[in-house]
This record gives structure tokens, sequence and C-alpha cells, in this order.
């Protein structure tokens, strides 16, 4: 049987949370990764090479409605989500809703950060993030510079938290 990996990504990133599609580009080979960097609120690392990454109508049946923050680490990163269009820069972020069609693509390939939580956790920290949706967070804004070096800490150091850490870390 021949091996897929585009199927074999989509398995392991659907392991993680949502079910995605993925495109590749035809130029060059095709690479991925996926890390998980924490589990509540689910946050994962994600590298693919060159394409367009999807999530439509069949997709969504799923019912899942959580909202993600996506803080990309490619340049020229474009999205198309809820009648909208944004190009981010590398290093910034936007909102997207799983419970609604949607692509990103770029010809560098797509390198991210996702926080991903359930709408319901979301209101619960008093964040109306439909606010927020399909609009571009800069890089160089305050509270996302703090959170990708929060980010970073969990990378170095979420495998030794304790239960008690980790019950606090869920609730902020």
């Amino acid at each position: 049987m021949k091996r897929d990996p585009v199927h074999e990504w989509r398995e392991q990133y659907a392991r993680h949370g949502t079910q995605l599609g993925f495109q590749p580009s035809t130029d060059g080979r095709f690479y991925s990764s996926v890390q998980a960097i924490f589990d509540v609120p689910r946050v994962v690392r994600m590298k693919l090479s060159p394409g367009l990454l999807f999530r439509d109508e069949n997709m969504i049946r799923d019912r899942d409605d959580r909202l993600s923050l996506v803080m990309t680490q490619s340049s020229n990163y474009n999205i198309w989500h809820r009648r909208r269009e944004l190009c981010l820069a590398r290093g910034d972020a936007a909102v997207f809703q799983a419970d609604a069609p949607g692509k990103s693509a770029s010809a560098t390939g797509l390198s991210v950060i996702e926080i991903c939580m359930p709408q319901t956790e979301w209101n619960a920290r008093g964040v109306r993030a439909g606010d927020f949706l399909m609009r571009t967070v800069r890089r160089e804004t305050e509270g996302l510079r703090l959170l990708c070096d929060y980010i970073r800490s969990l990378e170095a150091d979420g495998a030794s938290f304790t239960t008690a850490a980790r019950d606090v870390i869920a609730a902020t």
C-alpha cells in the first residue's frame, strides 16, 4: 500500500483538534510537523510545505465550534474566512472560527502556532472573540508579544508542570 503523507498529516493534526484538509503546492517535496505544546487550552505548533490549508462545508459538520488564535511564523500568510481576506506578515495573528469554512495559504510554507478553545471558554474569560474574528493582530502588539513569550515558556517547561500548575494555566 502506497504511503499518503498528506493523509498521515491530517490524521495527526486531527488528533490534536480540528479536522483540516491540505492541498500541497505542485512544486517541491511535501513536509509536515505537528507539535502539541499544551493540552488545555490546546496549543499546537504546525509546519507544512507550501500549499492550501482548508476547512470546507463537509468538515464543519463535525460541530466543532472552537475559536482559534493563529499566530503565523510564515511570511505572506493569506487567509479567506467569513467573507473576509487577510494577508498576515510573519509574527502577526488572527482569530478563526472552526464552525465556518475557510482557507489559508502561503507560497513559502505554512508555519503557525494555534491556541484553540471552545467558544464557551472564551466567553468564561470575558472575551467576546467574535469581535476579533478576522482582524489582524500585529506582531508588535504588546499583548501578542507577551503571549508568544508565554508559549515559549510552555514549550520549554510544559512537560514538567504539575497537575496543579496545569489547572492554573488552563484557567488563565
